[in-house]
């Protein structure tokens, strides 16, 4: 049994509880279902779990002291040579980039800081010259706008000053958040209180759903093609 047919079962399980109350009018917030359906901890486990089933990595921390223990135990798995940090508040109050210079990790900031630009040049670069690239950054490590408990997704939008792109040149991508991001539903992250106001949409939302992965090609599942390879999401709290 696959992961799609292990989530589509709990969907169709737990319709008759999640099921939106009937509208005559496109009033957003009557289509989300209440929040109540599951507790936080109901939440964090569905999120955690489906995660897992999509080959993502789900870890957990109570507190931000677990959090940075984490986050090294990460880098050393993944054998991390340097990474990538987003400016999110998240990710400075986790103290990535101190943590990472501390074990004499390269340290790349995202999110259109000048260093970027030497890094997508040595990028264009390598791929003009079919080389592999001479940089170290191979994980990136970002904050999210929501994570979905339904299907294990977490949420990004754009907005001034976040990197569309950048984290996507990595090999590995750990996400942090807090146990409060994670929503029911993708309705829930629009209404109902969610990251994403539907009277202040961004340009662009991208939802990621575990590493990245294709088969275009004859029908062979390759990972990593289109965007990091690894996943992790981290949360806190």
């Amino acid at each position: 049994m696959t992961a799609r047919d292990l989530i589509l079962g709990d969907l169709l399980r737990d319709a008759p509880r999640l099921v939106k109350p009937r509208v005559e009018s496109a009033d957003l917030a009557a289509l989300s279902p209440a929040v109540s359906a599951f507790d936080l901890e109901g939440l964090i486990e569905r999120f955690m779990a489906r995660l897992t089933l999509v080959k993502g990595e789900a870890l957990r921390a109570r507190n931000m002291d677990e959090a940075r223990a984490a986050v090294a135990g990460l880098c050393e798995r993944w054998g991390v040579r340097g990474a990538a940090c987003s400016t999110d508040p998240l990710v400075q109050e986790l103290g990535a980039q101190e943590l990472l210079a501390g074990r004499n990790l390269a340290v790349q900031v995202l999110d259109g800081a000048e260093s970027e630009n030497a890094w997508r040049s040595e990028l264009r670069a390598a791929s003009q010259e079919s080389r592999e690239p001479n940089v170290p950054w191979d994980l990136a490590i970002t904050g999210c706008a929501g994570a979905l408990a339904e299907t294990g997704s977490v949420a990004f939008r754009c907005a001034p000053g976040r990197s569309r792109s950048g984290w996507l040149l990595c090999a590995g991508h750990l996400v942090v958040l807090v146990a409060e991001q994670i929503v029911p539903d993708l309705d829930s992250l629009f209404t109902g209180g969610g990251a994403l106001d539907k009277d202040d949409l961004p340009r662009a939302i991208t939802l990621v759903t575990g590493p990245s992965r294709t088969a275009d090609i004859e029908q062979t599942l390759t990972v990593g093609v289109h965007g990091p390879g690894r996943f992790a999401a981290l949360v806190i709290g």
